[in-house]
């Protein structure tokens, strides 16, 4: 952040989902939740956005923080009589899976971009959907060429 900063770099950035973001996120107020507009303008049942404001201890300005929640779904079960497995069933597994840069509660994960983008004029649902957009298209065209054409390890002169 500080490096995109000094160089003028605009950035969208996903955050870790450490103790002070979770806590950032935590603070937010629920009526500060929007439904995620979509691409097509229609808004989503399942996900939601928010803005807050973050600081870390070796960035000297606050930066803004967009947070994206997926409402996970909890399997029914067959038999009323059973109890509910814990394990959750998530919609589009890939976007919203647990790794360290998300946190989830009982009811949502989220998903949170370190951002400045705001500063040009962008709302929430536009960062989210650019964000999105790059990881899907960037992303897993490297993974195509690591994968489908041997790229994981290229070949030079060296064992």
């Amino acid at each position: 952040i500080n490096f995109c900063r000094r160089h003028g770099i605009r950035f969208a950035i996903r955050a870790k989902a450490d103790r002070t973001v979770k806590d950032a996120i935590a603070s937010i107020p629920e009526d500060a939740w929007q439904p995620l507009r979509l691409a097509d303008g229609s808004l989503s049942e399942t996900a939601s956005v928010a803005r807050t404001v973050h600081v870390m201890g070796d960035t000297p300005e606050a930066f803004c923080l967009v947070v994206q929640r997926k409402v996970v779904e909890k399997p029914v079960p067959k038999d009323p009589n059973q109890p509910v497995q814990v394990e959750i069933e998530i919609q589009d597994r890939n976007l919203y899976s647990i790794d360290e840069e998300s946190t989830r509660d009982d009811q949502h994960i989220y998903r949170t971009m370190a951002t400045d983008l705001d500063r040009e004029g962008w709302d929430d649902h536009e960062i989210v959907r650019w964000y999105n957009q790059r990881a899907d298209c960037s992303e897993n065209r490297l993974k195509e060429c690591r994968s489908d054409f041997s790229g994981a390890r290229l070949p030079c002169s060296e064992p």
